[in-house]
């Protein structure tokens, strides 16, 4: 439901199912390279993002390319504006239009340093059609942020800093080539007003989710924001506004209409605040009906002191996927492990699993981020975004992923969960064994001596605990029977030390 015109037009390769799954990291013969949005039509997978050249001055420039549902490469080619110093597209910004062309938003940079809204056009294979800008008066930086169609044109949403660093929001509207009809601005100089959601609803009106805040961004302890939506017609007038949802709510990052006619955006949500320590974050989904008063709200990835959800889409069955980036200390220290969550219609999770397109041992510093994801008609999840290896000296690849429906790989490999970040803490090797294996109806864990006086935990691919027994014997039975068949983790903990191994059910 992210991209109401590529769902609509695109189903036609709803009878296609592909089994492959595949982690590909992509430079292109570029310095760098990020994924930062995506539409998926005609058995093809369409993203933009940005890279950067190989000669000097190496500067940003829109990257744009073409695979096909097995991941292999058809097209890749970059943008840059002609005497510009950067030209860049936004992550979730790609949409597919009603003539099957593809647009986008972002910003650029010309050479007296000013920042620009972006509008950029292509076709199927990647040509630029046609681009257009946009400036502001007295603007610092002037940011496209999201883009949705009409039948005589378009709508770009984003922010705009002035030079007194005012931060506010903004719509302009343009017509199908581009040429600019109207703009208006939404914000106070009392507070900044920050945004990356945006949509047109199916009854004609247009939806932001945004924040205010109180200014103080050099104080974690007393920053404030408050969750913001602004219900306009579509001429941009003010039609019902809401405020207050929670003071905690990080910016809102991708909005969509859910098939009950209802509302649904994600983010972070802020769980601790500290001058000294920062700022804590949650992954955050929240839902609203149509007179946006709150229906439910979730946080997920409790392990984690700072995840971010960037895109949320919806199936068919009213289930959630939800994307973005998770820092695992328990994992890597220092390491961000890109996050997909899958919920049931209201928000409780099913599964939580990280994926890192980015892992080598001994690596100081790597990021792993997904920014956008679309789902096949056979459940299988597709998502873009960067794997930066620090390592490196231009770490910045671009990363395409995909899994089965349950976030699964073909060797069976289904994310890092809460499994690993257990065995992280301090784990032995050979001091537990479970007999036989494959397993249906009972297993016996074998124990050394020193694990004894601890307690087995079993973890399904999930991560979740199905099963938990304290230990005082070396060899103790497990009743298996009421288990579905598949892989277990056999975990047993004691004093901070983990030993564990693996179980099949049969």
């Amino acid at each position: 439901m992210k991209k109401l015109v590529s769902i609509s037009l695109c189903f036609l390769f709803a009878f296609i199912a592909f089994s492959q799954s595949y982690s590909l990291r992509e430079r292109y013969n570029l310095l760098s390279a990020s994924h930062a949005s995506m539409v998926i039509c005609n058995q093809r997978i369409y993203t933009v993002g940005y890279t950067s050249d190989t000669s000097s001055p190496i500067d940003p420039m829109c990257l744009f390319s073409k695979h096909r549902l097995d991941g292999q490469l058809d097209t890749v080619t970059t943008f840059k504006i002609p005497g510009y110093m950067q030209t860049a597209t936004g992550e979730n910004s790609l949409i597919l239009t009603k003539d099957s062309n593809l647009v986008c938003t972002g910003y650029c940079i010309d050479a007296s340093n000013i920042t620009k809204v972006l509008f950029l056009k292509y076709d199927i294979n990647g040509n630029v059609l046609f681009y257009k800008t946009y400036s502001a008066v007295n603007s610092q930086r002037f940011f496209g942020k999201r883009i949705v169609e009409t039948n005589d044109g378009f709508y770009i949403e984003g922010t705009i800093q002035y030079s007194n660093f005012d931060v506010n929001l903004f719509i302009i509207k343009i017509d199908a080539t581009g040429n600019e009809l109207w703009r208006k601005f939404y914000g106070s100089n009392s507070t900044d007003e920050l945004t990356s959601a945006f949509i047109k609803t199916s009854n004609n009106r247009l939806l932001i989710a945004a924040t205010k805040n109180n200014k103080d961004y050099s104080h974690d302890a007393t920053f404030q924001s408050w969750c913001y939506l602004l219900m306009l017609d579509t001429a941009g007038n003010l039609i019902r506004d809401t405020i207050g949802i929670d003071p905690n709510i990080d910016v809102p990052q991708n909005l969509i209409e859910t098939l009950d006619g209802k509302f649904i955006f994600c983010t972070g949500y802020a769980t601790m605040k500290s001058n000294t320590m920062g700022t804590d974050f949650k992954g955050y989904v929240v839902k609203v009906d149509s007179n946006l008063n709150m229906l439910w709200e979730q946080l997920y990835a409790d392990s984690s002191p700072v995840t971010t959800l960037f895109n949320v889409s919806e199936l068919s069955t009213g289930e959630l996927v939800a994307v973005g980036s998770n820092y695992n200390q328990l994992l890597h220290p220092y390491h961000n492990n890109g996050l997909i969550i899958k919920t049931d219609a209201n928000g409780i999770q099913l599964w939580g699993r990280e994926y890192r397109g980015v892992s080598r041992t001994g690596q100081n510093i790597e990021d792993n981020i997904l920014y956008d994801c679309d789902i096949l008609s056979d459940g299988n999840i597709i998502a873009c975004g960067v794997a930066a290896d620090y390592n490196d000296t231009f770490p910045q690849q671009a990363w395409l992923l995909r899994i089965d429906a349950d976030g699964c790989m073909d060797n069976n490999f289904c994310g890092y969960t809460g499994i690993e970040q257990v065995e992280n803490k301090n784990q032995e090797q050979g001091l537990v064994t479970v007999y036989p294996n494959p397993a249906t109806n009972s297993v016996q864990v074998i124990i050394e001596h020193e694990m004894l006086n601890g307690e087995i935990k079993l973890y399904d691919v999930s991560g979740k605990i199905v099963l938990t027994k304290s230990v005082n014997t070396e060899k103790t039975m497990l009743n298996i029977s009421e288990l579905s068949k598949g892989l277990y983790i056999v975990s047993l903990e004691k004093d901070r030390v983990v030993a564990r191994t693996k179980l099949i059910v049969d």
